[in-house]
C-alpha cells in the first residue's frame, strides 16, 4: 500500500449520479484528473491500452505530452490507493478490489433485466433485481467528454432492454402493477420509442382495460404525427383495431390494413350445408 494512502481492501467506484469513490470507511476525496483516469478505465470494461487512455483523456496534445500527463495521473492515483493494478507497461487495469457500479449494471443488462446476480450496491444508486429499479440514474452527469457522452447513448439504451426484460417477465407472471411502472419508466427514458408504447398497451388489455388501451393509442399516434409526422406502426394498430373498428372510430390506411390483415387471418367457415 502506498504511503498516506487509506488502508482499505475495497473500494467502490460510482459513476450513475456523479463521480463518488468509497472505502469502508466513506466517501474519499479524488483529484479531478484522477476522477477522469477511474471513470475512462471503467468505461473501457476495467481495462485499456495506456496509448489510447492518453489521447483520450488529452486530446488535441502531443502523444509524448499525453503520455508524461497519463504517467503523472497514475502517480496521483496512488496516492488515493491501489486503485489502478501495475504490472504492466501497455495496459491499464482497473484493481480487482474496485467495484465499479457500471460495470455490475453491463452484467445485469447481459441478463435481460433478470438481475444477473447484482444487488444494491449499498449507496441505493445501483439497484438491479427490484422491479423498475434498475438503473434511474443518468451517467456522470455535467460531464462532456466525447467519450462520456457515447457511453451515456450506450446505458441509456441497455436501460430500455433491461426494462423491456423486466415488463416482460412481470407482465407473464401476472404482475401487471409492476409491469405498468417499469413500462412507463421506459416510456419516460425514451417517450418516442415504440416497442415501449406496445408494452404498454398490451398490459392495458391484459388487464380488461380496453379503454385506456384505446386511448394511450390515441394519444401516442397523435404525439408521432406531431413530433416525427409519422403513424403508429402496423403492429402498433393492430392491438387495437378490433375496438377501432367496433366503436366506429375513423381508420386510416394503416389502421385499415391492420383490419383487413386481422379479418384475413380468421379461419373461414365452411358453407351451411358443408358443416
Amino acid at each position: 500500500m502506498v504511503e498516506g494512502a487509506p488502508d482499505t481492501g475495497r473500494w467502490t467506484l460510482h459513476l450513475l449520479g456523479g463521480f463518488e469513490l468509497r472505502d469502508g470507511d466513506g466517501p474519499v476525496e479524488v483529484p479531478n484528473g484522477v476522477q477522469k483516469l477511474l471513470a475512462y478505465i471503467a468505461l473501457q470494461g476495467g481495462a485499456v491500452a495506456r496509448v489510447r487512455a492518453a489521447a483520450d483523456l488529452w486530446p488535441g496534445v502531443a502523444s509524448g505530452q499525453a503520455a508524461a500527463n497519463l504517467r503523472s495521473t497514475l502517480w496521483r492515483a496512488r496516492q488515493v490507493g491501489e486503485l489502478v493494478s501495475p504490472g504492466s507497461r501497455t495496459f491499464l487495469r482497473m484493481a480487482s478490489s474496485v467495484q465499479v457500479d457500471v460495470l455490475a449494471l453491463a452484467g445485469a443488462g447481459a441478463g435481460a433485466g433478470a438481475g444477473a446476480g447484482a444487488g444494491d450496491s449499498g449507496s441505493g444508486v445501483l439497484l438491479l433485481g427490484q422491479p423498475g429499479r434498475a438503473f434511474n440514474v443518468e451517467l456522470l452527469p455535467d460531464w462532456l467528454d466525447d467519450w462520456v457522452v457515447i457511453e451515456r447513448e450506450r446505458l441509456r439504451h441497455l436501460e430500455l432492454r433491461v426494462l423491456d426484460g423486466e415488463a416482460e417477465q412481470q407482465l407473464e407472471s401476472g404482475r401487471t402493477a409492476e409491469a405498468l411502472d417499469t413500462t412507463l419508466r421506459a416510456i419516460r427514458l425514451e417517450p418516442l420509442r415504440e416497442a415501449s408504447h406496445q408494452t404498454l398497451i398490451r398490459i392495458f388489455l391484459r388487464s380488461g382495460d380496453r379503454s385506456a388501451a384505446l386511448s394511450h393509442y390515441e394519444r401516442f399516434a397523435a404525439l408521432l404525427r406531431e413530433e416525427l409526422d409519422l403513424g403508429p406502426d402496423p403492429v402498433t394498430t393492430a392491438l387495437v383495431a378490433p375496438y377501432l373498428s367496433r366503436r366506429g372510430r375513423a381508420l386510416g390506411p394503416v389502421a385499415r390494413k391492420a383490419v383487413a390483415a386481422r379479418r384475413a387471418a380468421r379461419p373461414r367457415r365452411p358453407p351451411h350445408g358443408l358443416r
